[in-house]
């Protein structure tokens, strides 16, 4: 069993237009206080499958700022940027006769980092019979590193993906040639570990990896 988990949250943030309203910023700061934590853990003692228990105390700092530009000449852009430290406070497993002292290694699955930049540009098709418009996109979106396990004994280091898009648009119809992590750029998305049932003492990991690159068409009708 576990018990529901609390937390208290504190947030400060500022919102306002910049360079004549060319650019409109965004800044908050955070911090999360926890009680309970809920944390996902293997079975014990069997390893097989994974249950709810509760960390003690855990706490989230940081802050997540950003900064997004007005169109210009059919040009747009933004970027955002977040900062989180997230570790637990207080939080001990027992195993037996074995104690584990989790205080001050980083929560599991939260990046430290996280990065997004975007930039478009649309261009119109005066005359043109076929295109009212096309618009052009690239995206890039980084995190990391992200701690899989209580331990910290496994992570992701910080990874960046590329994607991009070329939309032509003609009234309610738009056709869309999209490519996603164009680097083709290698990272996990998800890990965890199970206790080896063939030997209690040691522990299987399995690992998730993220989607490669992708190319695609899609076609849509707006109604």
């Amino acid at each position: 069993s576990f018990d529901p988990e609390h937390s208290i949250n504190y947030e400060v943030g500022v919102k306002s237009p910049l360079f004549g309203s060319l650019f409109y910023g965004d800044l908050a700061l955070f911090y999360i206080d926890w009680r309970n934590q809920q944390i996902s853990q293997p079975v014990i003692p069997s390893g097989k499958g994974l249950m709810l228990k509760n960390a003690g105390e855990s706490s989230s700092k940081g802050f997540e700022v950003s900064l997004r530009m007005l169109p210009v000449a059919g040009f747009d852009a933004s970027i955002s940027y977040g900062y989180t430290d997230a570790s637990f406070t207080k939080y001990i497993q027992v195993k037996g006769q074995d104690t584990t002292d989790f205080a001050g290694n980083y929560i599991p699955y939260v990046p430290k980092h996280s990065l997004g930049i975007q930039v478009g540009k649309t261009i119109n098709l005066t005359g043109c019979p076929v295109f009212d418009k096309i618009r052009l996109g690239v995206t890039y979106r980084g995190a990391g590193p992200i701690y899989w396990t209580d331990l910290n004994n496994h992570h992701q280091p910080y990874y960046g993906i590329l994607d991009g898009r070329i939309s032509f648009i003609r009234k309610h119809l738009q056709v869309d040639l999209w490519g996603r992590n164009l680097t083709d750029t290698e990272y996990e998305s998800y890990y965890f570990e199970m206790q080896n049932p063939k030997d209690p003492k040691t522990k299987n990991s399995f690992i998730q990896t993220g989607r490669p690159m992708q190319l695609g068409v899609s076609l849509s009708v707006n109604i």
